[in-house]
């Protein structure tokens, strides 16, 4: 089983998932290709994924791919602040 390490941070940093011309890094329920995501996501980035800091809607995106609650987790994240 591989450990996950989620966190939240009062200090905002930019979300770096990277993402297309329209701001979208899924298309469909499918991952777009990195060759067409040359951008990133930019939005205030609270929360982290082991080392990568992440927007909310990338952090619940993530999340759902991983098949776990982010609400919930979030509301956990929080709560320890």
């Amino acid at each position: 089983m591989t450990e996950i390490r989620f966190g939240w941070s009062p200090i905002l940093f930019e979300c770096d998932v990277p993402v297309n011309e329209t701001g979208q890094a899924m298309e469909e329920d499918e991952p777009i290709g990195l060759d067409e995501r040359t951008l990133r996501c930019g939005k205030p980035a609270p929360y982290s994924i082991g080392e990568k800091v992440v927007c909310r809607d990338h952090f619940l995106l993530a999340c759902d791919l991983m098949l776990l609650h982010g609400q919930e987790i979030i509301g956990e994240l929080e709560v320890e602040w």
